[in-house]
């Protein structure tokens, strides 16, 4: 009964999910066909009201035991994709470079040690840079657009976050263990995308930096080297320009 129970509960979270990236793919659609924004992610949000598990922060359960943390798979990076705005199968055409963040939010999700918030925060400083300065079309459009975006995936977006990170993660002992294994890792990235930066003084300087914080350095350096093994499927293989501060490691 137990397993039946469970099995039941992942096959109605796998509907929710499915029910959640088609309403928001209908709002879109919605949006740039004239509809209000707002409108649009009210109405979305009223249909959606009923949906179990897949708010913010839904009360997943821990990635790791008590006593362990969260440490990168080896080459986890290499099973990343990105597929601009929009659930794979119906991506969401857009005029004004938003492409570019919601290719970064992809992978941000799949960077093991990521919070769902940083990469709702980076995700919407990305759109407010592009619409200062969209592609093409008027940025009072982009805004509602980058609005109606940001309020979905922040809405909706835990559960995939806490999925992406399941699958990109393993665990290991709190103290040294964990940082032996992060060091491992870094290095080994380092010493295949920026051989110059791959020695032990510079792996250790930037662990120690970013220690606590691992998860937001290893996006950073995806965004940095991602075309070299990213899977860009049907989107342009590229990720905004964050200011120079943002790129600094």
């Amino acid at each position: 009964v137990a397993a039946g129970g469970s099995s039941g509960a992942a096959m109605a979270r796998s509907a929710s999910a499915s029910a959640v990236l088609l309403a928001a793919a209908a709002a879109c659609a919605a949006v740039a066909d004239g509809a209000s924004p707002q409108m649009g992610l009210e109405g979305l949000l009223a249909g959606l009201g009923g949906l179990d598990g897949m708010g913010g922060g839904f009360g997943q359960e821990e990635l790791c035991r008590p006593g362990q943390v969260s440490v990168p798979k080896a080459s986890h990076h290499k099973e990343m994709t990105a597929n601009g705005c929009g659930p794979q199968g119906m991506q969401i055409k857009e005029p004004f470079g938003l492409f570019r963040c919601c290719n970064f939010h992809d992978v941000c999700f799949s960077a093991c040690g990521t919070t769902h918030q940083f990469c709702e925060e980076e995700f919407e400083r990305c759109m407010k840079r592009v619409c200062k300065k969209p592609d093409s079309g008027k940025k009072k459009e982009c805004k509602a657009k980058a609005s109606l975006m940001k309020g979905l995936t922040s809405g909706f977006g835990g559960a995939f976050h806490y999925t992406s990170q399941k699958a990109s993660c393993t665990c290991a002992a709190t103290g040294d263990a964990a940082r032996k294994h992060h060091r491992e890792y870094l290095q080994s990235f380092l010493q295949e995308y920026d051989a110059a930066a791959a020695d032990d003084g510079r792996v250790d300087a930037l662990l120690q930096k970013w220690r606590g914080r691992e998860g937001e350095l290893y996006a950073r350096l995806v965004k940095k080297h991602g075309q070299h093994f990213v899977r860009f499927v049907d989107i342009e293989a590229e990720f905004d320009n964050a200011s120079e501060s943002e790129q600094e490691l």
